[in-house]
């Protein structure tokens, strides 16, 4: 399983501003890259949580430039729930989308009308993914932007990972290493026998695993809710990602632990955490500084002191 030269986003990188979404502009040329010289046609892609396609622009404009693209058929499957919410709204304002979409109404067609130019391979899938199944072929990358809950997470992980070729599929979760979506460590931990990890992608939370072989997905075994998971179970997934994963800085993987124990109610064991490691202060990482900045917003001060 040769590792793939994924160093060569940053031929991909824009010399202007990233895209509009939620996503950097090093995703954003990672998904590019990979369109275009590490897709070989032997599985599919599929993407998880698409929104507004800053990542779906990308592997299909990289698909576009690889000559082993097929004349037609779907090659790229676009998943979400394509509902327009007011966060939807609020982070479009003073763009080409805004006051064009109803709040709670789906907005499928619309990201079928901006994705036009690739509509002969690009399949645009509005679905629940904490119920929805994969019924296709195989799978050669999935790019995750979606699993923000257990229950999403357990349900593409059990229906969608068996179709992932076996050496050669790739899983990328965008959000690996922001703190608020670290339960996929979990979720990582319990897969660890079929996958391994390949790449962190820099000045980003994205995260890259191979498949190692065919996933069995007997191994998901997880609650509905993070207040349902033993301390000790989360204490060995993020001690494996420590082992495991790159990154940078490695407290990043710690910061992930701590915030995933709050979010469970287990706050005298992320106090804890957050204190001996003192996860609260900058370091110089402008990444890591960033998500400290955030998660103080967002209610997390307390943890951070």
């Amino acid at each position: 399983m040769a590792r793939l030269r994924h160093e060569g986003f940053r031929d991909h990188l824009p010399s202007g501003d990233k895209r509009l979404g939620l996503t950097t502009k090093e995703e954003q040329a990672w998904c590019r890259w990979y369109g275009a010289e590490a897709w070989d046609a032997r599985g599919v892609i599929v993407e998880w949580g698409a929104w507004l396609g800053s990542l779906t622009t990308n592997y299909c404009e990289g698909l576009v430039l690889n000559p082993t693209l097929p004349k037609r058929g779907p090659i790229a499957y676009a998943y979400d729930l394509f509902r327009w919410e007011q966060w939807c709204e609020e982070q479009v304002q003073g763009t080409e989308h805004a006051a064009k979409l109803t709040i709670g109404a789906p907005f499928d067609d619309y990201f079928r009308q901006m994705h036009r130019a690739y509509a002969d391979f690009l399949d645009v899938r509005r679905a629940d993914l904490a119920a929805v199944g994969w019924d296709g072929p195989p799978i050669q990358l999935i790019v995750n932007d979606a699993v923000k809950t257990l229950p999403i997470g357990a349900n593409v992980f059990r229906r969608f990972l068996p179709a992932l070729l076996p050496e050669v599929g790739l899983l990328a979760n965008q959000d690996y290493l922001w703190p608020t979506d670290a339960f996929l460590t979990l979720l990582m931990y319990q897969a660890r026998d079929f996958f391994e990890f390949e790449f962190t992608l820099p000045d980003s939370c994205m995260v890259i695993f191979r498949c190692r072989r065919a996933f069995d997905p007997v191994v998901v075994d997880v609650p509905a809710t993070l207040a349902e998971v033993d301390p000790a179970l989360l204490a060995e997934a993020f001690a494996w990602s420590r082992r495991t994963v790159q990154a940078v800085p490695p407290t990043m993987i710690d910061l992930g632990h701590a915030v995933t124990l709050w979010q469970g109610g287990f706050r005298d064991q992320a106090l804890r955490l957050a204190r001996d490691g003192r996860l609260g202060t900058k370091g110089g990482s402008p990444m890591y500084d960033f998500q400290l900045d955030v998660l103080r917003s967002w209610g997390y001060g307390e943890l951070l002191a």
